[in-house]
């Protein structure tokens, strides 16, 4: 009986570890998101970024291709099936730019947006393309929870 106890508590020892050494083995997706960060980045992107352009968008569990043509969605597809025209307006560099702002918006409100109560507990990072400016990668990671977003991002002139 004593055995059947120990391999129990070894085995629920090791399931609590799992998210604390993956949230400390984890490779940091670049600087923390400022909105100083975040307005040098469209600046960036305004002063050079190209109107028509082709976007890889990897999150976790899909696959995302669009292809923006004079800065509008023109055809997209996650995980090789077609997306309605509805839900493309969010997939472009400029739509990702408004969804970083309300990020930093929620956070400087208040960590409720998050489901938690120290918003310091809530963790935005951004790598910005350094020649066009465009958000490359992002990651939202809610410390003491399972729960993260994050994007990759490839982009391609037409």
């Amino acid at each position: 009986m004593r055995r059947g106890k120990r391999v129990f508590a070894i085995g629920l020892l090791a399931v609590a570890t799992v998210p604390v050494v993956y949230v400390l083995t984890r490779p940091s997706t670049g600087e923390p998101l400022t909105p100083e960060r975040l307005a040098e980045a469209r600046a960036l992107w305004e002063k050079r970024g190209p109107s028509s352009y082709w976007l890889e968008v990897d999150v976790p569990g899909a696959h995302h291709r669009v292809e923006v043509k004079d800065r509008a969605v023109v055809a997209m597809t996650t995980d090789g099936n077609p997306v309605s025209p509805s839900a493309r307006e969010h997939w472009t560099v400029e739509g990702m730019f408004r969804f970083l702002s309300e990020e930093l918006s929620n956070l400087r409100r208040s960590g409720a947006a998050y489901g938690v109560a120290d918003p310091t507990d809530v963790f935005l990072r951004a790598e910005f393309d350094s020649r066009l400016g465009f958000p490359a990668r992002f990651l939202r990671h809610i410390q003491g929870q399972a729960r993260s977003f994050e994007w990759t991002v490839r982009l391609s002139e037409r």
